[in-house]
This record gives structure tokens, C-alpha cells and sequence, in this order.
């Protein structure tokens, strides 16, 4: 087995490893926190909360690691982009690892709002709605629509290009994408994450990164271009 061979396996893996672990994590933490009295609810299921944390982690560890390690090959066909998809994915860690932060930084602020007899008037909401919005543009402008949806957009379109994997894969996946970026500014109009129509937003990208790692395990990049 060549080294491109072992590089396409690898990165099927891990997009399937940061898919996973990203439904897991938004399944296990929005709904805890998309309810009228999310800091007692945070406070009550802090072990459900933190297990998401943990698949969040996971997820940006995956996507680190994916553009580390296919970056040999995006070099060969467009060395610059290479390099802006290895720094978009490293950055897109980071602002995992600050919304873990975030979180963690509601759930301690939910604990001491339960402890302190859960007053309806006092400065925990104002210092949660304040991390709430910090987390919204965080996570879904700089985030979503900025350094995933750019990451995303870098790697479907040096794909469509070079013919790496088949144009109909690459192209569903900047159509998707995009579909992605639209749903992340919905968020910031106050739809819920959890909510029908994001989610119908992105079941496409999802589909389309399970499609591309099962078609980069099975079968990999196209030999012809990479022996060019």
C-alpha cells in the first residue's frame, strides 16, 4: 500500500471519527441548553454536558489532524490553498477548544445560580446572556461562517479542480457547505441549532463528509492525478 493510498484511508477515517463526534456533542449539549432555564438545566446534567464536551474535543482534534495529514497531497496540486486549508483547520481547533470554554464557563455560572437559590432577578443572567452571545458570533460567525466555511470551500474546491475524487462528490460538497454557511446565519437571526430547518441545512454536509470518507477508504484519490 502506497503513501497516498495510506494518507486517503486515514483522512476517510477522521472525517468519519469528526462527523460522529460532532452529532454526538450537539445532541448531547443544545438541548440542555436551548430552554428557557438553561443554567439549572446545565447545572443538573452536568455529566451529560460534559461527555459532549468531550465528543467536541474529539471533533477538533479529527479536523486538526485531517488537513495535517492530507496536506501532501492538496500541496501537489495547489500549494498555497494547502496551506490555507492546514491553518483554517488548526484555527477551527482553537475556537472548539474556546467553546468548550464557553460551555464550561455557563455550566460553573449555572452552579453557582442554583447554589446561590435561583433568583430571578441578579447578574447570572445578565453574565450568561453575555456568554451566550460571545459563544453565537464565536461559533457561528468566526466559526461556521468564517474559518469552517473557508476550510470547507478550500478543500471541496481544490478537489473539484485537481479531479481527486469524483466532481460529483466535491461539487455536492460546496453546495453543501454553503447550505451550511446559510444555516449558521439563521442562528444568529434566533433560530435554534436543534431547530427543523437547521438541521435540514446540515444534512447535506454531513451525508456528503460520510460519502467522501467511505469513497476515500474504498477506493481513494485518483491515481491518475496524483501521478501526473
Amino acid at each position: 500500500m502506497n503513501t497516498n493510498r495510506k494518507i486517503s484511508i486515514k483522512v476517510g477515517i477522521l472525517f468519519i471519527l469528526a462527523t460522529v463526534a460532532g452529532i454526538i456533542s450537539i445532541s448531547l449539549t443544545e438541548p440542555i441548553m436551548s430552554v428557557p432555564n438553561y443554567l439549572i438545566n446545565m447545572s443538573e446534567n452536568g455529566i451529560q454536558l460534559k461527555i459532549g464536551l468531550i465528543f467536541e474535543l474529539i471533533m477538533g482534534l479529527a479536523v486538526a489532524s485531517i488537513a495535517i495529514i492530507i496536506y501532501p497531497v492538496l500541496k501537489k496540486q495547489n500549494s498555497s490553498l494547502a496551506i490555507g486549508y492546514v491553518a483554517s483547520r488548526v484555527v477551527e481547533a482553537v475556537f472548539y477548544l474556546i467553546d468548550i470554554t464557553l460551555i464550561l464557563s455557563l455550566f460553573s455560572l449555572g452552579n453557582e445560580y442554583v447554589s446561590s437559590g435561583a433568583p430571578t432577578i441578579s447578574y447570572f443572567h445578565t453574565m450568561a446572556e453575555l456568554i451566550l452571545k460571545a459563544r453565537d458570533w464565536s461559533g457561528h460567525v468566526l466559526l461556521d461562517i468564517g474559518v469552517f466555511g473557508i476550510g470547507a470551500l478550500i478543500l471541496y474546491y481544490v478537489m473539484f479542480k485537481s479531479n481527486l475524487i469524483p466532481k460529483w462528490i466535491s461539487g455536492w460538497g460546496i453546495i453543501s457547505i454553503l447550505m451550511y454557511i446559510l444555516a449558521a446565519f439563521l442562528v444568529l437571526f434566533g433560530i435554534k441549532p436543534l431547530s427543523p430547518v437547521l438541521i435540514i441545512l446540515s444534512i447535506p454536509l454531513a451525508l456528503n463528509e460520510l460519502v467522501m470518507a467511505i469513497w476515500l477508504i474504498a477506493k481513494g484519490f485518483n491515481k491518475k492525478i496524483l501521478n501526473l
